[in-house]
């Protein structure tokens, strides 16, 4: 078998590791000090982008516009949602801002000063949600395929029973690790057991589809215990 030798020039020592300020792993930037601030600073330049793109054409139908919110601009505050259990309070009131702007400006929509029940009526019938409520719905099915789906195993696999006696499954409660910092307390070992205690309990092994409408039925009560954790 003929040797291939690799030229020295691109052998790298494993003391010559490279030190970044910030680096972009499946689209998502994160920085060296894990608050996510040129993430935000991305997403809202790209989404800013879009919407001025979109808000020229404003002789469109409201329907068509609320399409293109949908298909161009509402994946962006999506994609990698689950991250944001690790964002400062104030990049996630950033988001918030810039979402509901970009509601004002293309469905003439103000979510300004208003209640999160009012926000909710107000885009009920352009099927949308609140950002918040949205975030919190898409982290609680973020939840649901944890313990659903074999979806990062080792979260569910950590989960420890806070009640003998019980199974896994059946468990009523769970231990809540001990966190340091806030930023220790928002981890998703964290947060995992606090859903199931506090808000999910048996319902979390629910079909999707029944777990989804459960959900929506009570998106407002939930959020409320949520954001009290």
């Amino acid at each position: 078998m003929k040797r291939v030798s690799i030229p020295k020039s691109i052998l790298l020592d494993q003391n010559e590791v490279e030190v970044v300020n910030e680096f972009k792993l499946l689209g998502c930037t994160i920085d060296n000090s894990f608050l996510f601030n040129s993430h935000v600073k991305l997403l809202k330049a790209n989404v800013n982008k879009r919407l001025f793109a979109i808000s020229k054409i404003f002789y469109l139908s409201f329907d068509v516009k609320l399409q293109f919110f949908k298909s161009f601009i509402l994946p962006y505050f999506d994609y990698c949602s689950s991250i944001y259990l690790y964002f400062p309070k104030y990049l996630l009131m950033e988001l918030e801002r810039l979402y509901n702007f970009c509601i004002f400006m293309l469905l003439k929509i103000n979510l300004k000063d208003k209640s999160l029940p009012d926000q909710l009526l107000l885009l009920k019938n352009s099927n949308l949600m609140p950002f918040r409520l949205r975030i919190f719905f898409r982290q609680s099915l973020f939840v649901h395929k944890i313990m659903n789906e074999n979806f990062l195993p080792e979260f569910k696999l950590g989960l420890q029973v806070a009640v003998k006696g019980y199974s896994l499954r059946n468990a009523e409660e769970y231990v809540i690790p001990g966190a340091r910092t806030i930023a220790g307390s928002r981890r998703l070992s964290n947060i995992l057991p606090k859903f199931l205690n506090q808000i999910f309990k048996g319902s979390i092994y629910l079909k999707l589809c029944d777990f989804k409408n459960f959900l929506l039925l009570n998106l407002i009560t939930f959020f409320n215990i949520y954001i009290n954790f």
